[in-house]
């Protein structure tokens, strides 16, 4: 047997169930696509630390092709090299960081390394 509800008490119900229908569960992000240097800062950002295939292709929101095309690339610009199945970013890839982060102060663009600044200093060129 279904509930009838009369007059005020209907419209109540009928504006409560408007204003929560019409509050947004998640606000949607505007992305633009992204850039060939964007995604290259990206790679080169999370290969700080020698990390896997699998990982970059995950974090850097890539398809495999993708992937293996991008650390293709950057291994024989020498911005990357491969060491045990991992891939790691060298002194030039890690000067390409810093480059992009101070042309991006210039023109508003967001930076590729945030909380990890200081991982530039630690590693040694290669």
């Amino acid at each position: 047997m279904a509930v009838q509800y009369h007059g005020a008490v209907q419209q109540n119900y009928k504006e409560e169930a408007e204003k929560l229908l019409s509050v947004p569960t998640k606000e949607k992000a505007v992305r633009t696509h992204r850039s060939k240097f964007e995604i290259t800062a990206e790679i080169m950002q999370n290969c700080l630390l020698p990390r896997g295939k699998t990982y970059i292709m995950y974090r850097g929101n890539m398809s495999f092709a993708q992937t293996n095309a991008y650390l293709s690339l950057l291994t024989s610009q020498g911005l990357l090299f491969k060491e045990n199945g991992k891939y790691a970013t060298t002194g030039k890839g890690r000067q390409f960081i810093s480059a992009y982060n101070e042309l991006g102060k210039i023109i508003g663009i967001p930076p590729a390394i945030n909380k990890n600044e200081n991982f530039l200093t630690l590693f040694s060129a290669r």
